[in-house]
């Protein structure tokens, strides 16, 4: 029997991903949308963040391989950092709020001294202005 000299070629199909990456990289697009939006809440941004959180240790948890794991934690870490700076910075404003309020609220108190409360108005608007977007 003579050999055959065909040419067999094989068609590689693309390849499938995987549904934890999927949903993965659903919630970062989610995440990412979300950064902007005219006014995301906190609530929600941490919402979506503890939702990727869950799908990230499920990942982690599951038999997947490894090194497609530390490609999106990385991506996730990333956006930790972004939520925790915008909360340190929420937190600061808030702060210097009370504290001007504080301020104001102990001029009121003192009836003697209505000129400072004029002058403590003036400062408060000018930092918020300033501050606030």
């Amino acid at each position: 029997m003579a050999a055959s000299t065909a040419h067999v070629r094989s068609s590689s199909l693309p390849t499938t991903t995987h549904p934890l990456v999927l949903s993965v990289e659903e919630q970062l697009t989610k995440l990412k949308a979300s950064q902007h939006e005219a006014s995301p809440s906190i609530s929600n941004r941490l919402g979506g963040l503890k939702e990727l959180y869950e799908r990230v240790d499920d990942m982690i948890h599951s038999q997947f391989p490894k090194s497609h794991c530390i490609e999106h934690l990385e991506d996730v870490l990333g956006g930790s950092l972004r939520v925790l700076d915008a909360c340190g910075t929420v937190r600061d404003v808030l702060s210097r709020m009370r504290e001007s309020l504080q301020a104001l609220e102990s001029s009121l108190r003192r009836s003697n001294k209505f000129y400072r409360v004029g002058d403590l108005v003036k400062e408060y608007t000018m930092w918020a202005l300033k501050t606030l977007p």
